[in-house]
């Protein structure tokens, strides 16, 4: 069973373990030491109880490795082994950002692997055939938000983005994961019309981290927002 952690920019996926994932940690992604993001995810990891943790691709920052980088990646794993994850839990799917890091975790390739029966892959690069056959796809890498107008401008907030998705010549139901790190520059789904239109995004839905339906990406386009709670997802944030 799956389900969003109200609130997190995270899933939780239940059976005889506990797994969460994350998305876009981007470690490293300010110029100065910062642990706020490691000691966000590990506490949410161990508040939930889990056994395992699936970061679905940008752990780090920089397309190559500087050392600092690498310094976080380790604290980061090892932060983890403290609370009593094992290193095997520990699950890296490969994204554009997350070179050098084969000696430091286990990871998995950018085309994504099958795990409990849902495929998971970080988006930059095309799943592979046997993800695509999964009973619902999960990627991340958009960095999906929704720019909010106000009398001064308007906020971008991030968002889930989920529903039937046609872009890999089958219709499948899919989830795009916003980013863990709320540094990281976000894409207004509702305004960047050529995100939308090179990933097949206007037919999902949105829904911010509280849990509030904002409607389609085709209407938000629009102008319109459609407030609601949890269409997508049902009233207990689970997905069969």
């Amino acid at each position: 069973m799956l389900k969003i952690i109200p609130d997190k920019p995270a899933l939780l996926l239940e059976g005889r373990e506990r797994w969460i994932v994350i998305a876009d940690l981007h470690l490293g992604i300010v110029n100065f030491p910062d642990k706020s993001v490691i000691e966000e995810a590990v506490s949410l990891v161990e508040k939930e109880r889990a056994d395992g943790v699936i970061i679905l691709g940008d752990l780090k920052h920089d397309i190559g490795l500087r050392n600092r980088e690498r310094k976080e990646v380790e604290l980061f794993k090892n932060s983890l082994f403290e609370i009593g994850i094992d290193e095997e839990n520990i699950i890296l799917v490969r994204g554009n950002h997350d070179g050098g890091l084969d000696d430091l975790i286990r990871i998995e390739p950018s085309s994504g692997f099958v795990f409990k029966n849902y495929g998971f892959f970080h988006g930059h690069a095309n799943p592979s055939a046997k993800v695509v056959e999964s009973k619902l796809l999960i990627f991340a890498h958009i960095h999906p938000a929704v720019m909010i107008s106000d009398y001064v401008g308007g906020i971008k907030k991030r968002v889930w983005l989920s529903g039937e998705w046609d872009n890999l010549g089958r219709k499948t139901n899919v989830i795009v994961m916003p980013a863990f790190n709320e540094l990281c520059s976000s894409i207004a789904v509702n305004v960047d019309r050529k995100i939308a239109e090179r990933y097949k995004l206007w037919n999902l839905s949105a829904t911010m981290l509280d849990g509030t339906n904002l409607g389609s990406v085709e209407m938000l386009s629009r102008g319109m927002l459609g407030w609601g709670t949890w269409s997508t997802w049902n009233t207990s944030n689970r997905i069969e």
